[in-house]
C-alpha cells in the first residue's frame, strides 16, 4: 500500500542535468548530504562532482583499469567512505580527507583472479561483500589498524562452477546475500552460518543478471 502509484510515477520529471569534461563513467553513487557524487571512470579515476554548484570537484587515481562500482557506506556515523572495484581485480576503501579529495585507507589486492564486478556494503557497516569474473564471491571484515589503516580481513571465499558473477547484494537484515549471475542464475545464501555449504534458494532467469535491489523492508527483490 505504500508504493508509488502509476498516476504518481507519471509526474515524476527530471530536476537536474551535468555534464562532466572528459569524463567516460561506469558508475556513480550518491553521498548521503544528496550533493556530493562520486563517480568511477573507464580509465581508473574517480571524480568527485558537485551537484549543487555543478561543478567537478577533484579526480582521484589509484585503479590501474575501469572502475566497475563506487558505493558509500550509509551506516557507519563516524566516517566518511566510500569503497571501488575495478577490471584490475582490486578493492579499494576511501576515507575524505578534505572537502575535494578521498584517500585509499585499505585496498585488496590477492584475492579475485578477475574484474570485481560488484561489492555490498552489509547493514552494520563492518562487512563488505565482493563478486568477480572468476566466478567467485567473498565475505569481508573491515577492521582499523589505526585511525588512518584499514584491512579487508576474509572470512569466507566462496569459489563458484566457473560462472562469472556480475552482481550481489546484502538483505537489508544483512543475515542473507544475493548472487546473479552472467547465464542468468540468482542464488540467495544464508550466512548464519559458516562455512556456507550451498544456496538457501536457486534460481534459474531468461538473461544475464547486472544489478540486485532489496526492497527497504526486504520482502522484495528486483534483479
Amino acid at each position: 500500500s505504500t508504493l508509488p502509484k502509476k498516476d504518481v510515477m507519471k509526474t515524476f520529471v527530471r530536476i537536474s542535468k551535468s555534464k562532466i569534461r572528459s569524463a567516460k563513467s561506469n558508475c556513480l553513487d550518491l553521498h548521503t548530504d544528496e550533493n556530493l557524487i562520486v563517480l568511477g571512470d573507464r580509465s581508473g579515476s574517480i571524480r568527485l562532482f558537485d551537484k549543487k554548484t555543478n561543478k567537478a570537484l577533484g579526480t582521484m587515481k589509484g585503479h590501474k583499469k575501469a572502475v566497475t562500482t563506487v558505493s558509500f557506506d550509509r551506516v557507519t556515523k563516524d566516517r566518511d567512505v566510500f569503497y571501488s572495484t575495478s577490471e584490475d581485480a582490486t578493492v579499494r576503501m576511501w576515507t575524505r580527507s578534505s572537502a575535494k579529495k578521498y584517500d585509499t585507507v585499505a585496498e585488496l589486492s590477492d584475492l579475485h583472479t578477475d574484474t570485481v564486478t560488484d561489492l555490498s556494503i552489509h547493514p552494520t557497516g563492518r562487512y563488505v561483500a565482493t563478486c568477480s569474473k572468476d566466478g567467485s564471491w567473498a565475505f569481508h571484515e573491515v577492521v582499523s589498524k589505526n585511525d588512518k589503516e584499514f584491512e579487508f580481513q576474509t572470512h569466507l571465499h566462496i569459489k563458484g562452477n566457473g560462472d562469472v558473477i556480475t552482481a550481489l547484494q546484502f538483505h537489508p537484515d544483512g543475515a542473507l546475500v544475493a548472487i546473479g549471475t552472467e547465464s542468468g542464475r540468482l542464488d540467495v545464501y544464508q550466512l548464519k552460518s559458516v562455512p556456507v555449504a550451498k544456496p538457501a534458494v536457486s534460481l534459474n532467469l531468461d538473461g544475464p543478471v547486472t544489478s540486485l535491489s532489496f526492497s527497504e523492508n526486504g520482502y522484495f527483490l528486483a534483479c
